[in-house]
């Protein structure tokens, strides 16, 4: 399970860096809570590639829909964050990897498996990919979860448990 502090601290500085790279350089982030959350993630790539891989199908399904359906506006949004919802509540089931190893997201060793991250954060990614194109989409929101995971340490220290979290007041 991920530290409250940790996921607080990680959305606010995400937050920054989101605001920072869409007022500065036009980048989106796929929303501004998504840097935060990916940034935790980043030293598990299998969840990435989940959440990534539940967003590609998401925003293909909508546009597939949208072929033979009126689908613009709130509609459209509230679509695509509901199929990225239940495409990843259904890998999480068909592919579950909970709870992760030893490291910054808990301390209880497990299985690791195909998962997503959080269960909105892969529509708000679809809906990024159908706003600004998958390519475009995709790199600002690997910059931004980068630059926060940097911010974060830099703040925190490291995020492994037992190499400097305790020591930046953090950790238990």
């Amino acid at each position: 399970m991920i530290d409250p502090q940790l996921l607080m601290l990680s959305v606010g500085i995400g937050l920054v860096v989101a605001l920072a790279l869409a007022e500065g350089c036009g980048l989106s982030t796929g929303g501004f809570v998504v840097p935060g959350y990916l940034a935790l993630f980043l030293p598990h790539p299998e969840s990435l590639l989940g959440t990534l891989l539940v967003a590609s199908l998401a925003y293909l399904a909508v546009n597939a829909a949208s072929v033979y359906l009126l689908i613009f506006g709130r509609r459209r949004t509230v679509l695509t964050l509901l199929i990225g919802f239940l495409l990843g509540s259904l890998l999480d089931h068909v592919a579950p990897g909970y709870p992760l190893p030893t490291s910054a997201l808990g301390d209880a060793p497990g299985v690791v498996g195909l998962t997503t991250v959080g269960h909105v954060i892969p529509g708000l990614i679809a809906l990024w990919f159908d706003r600004d194109g998958p390519g475009p989409a995709l790199g600002g929101i690997l910059l931004g979860a980068c630059l926060t995971r940097l911010t974060l340490i830099a703040v925190a220290g490291d995020l492994a448990p037992g190499t400097g979290w305790e020591r930046a007041g953090w950790g238990a």
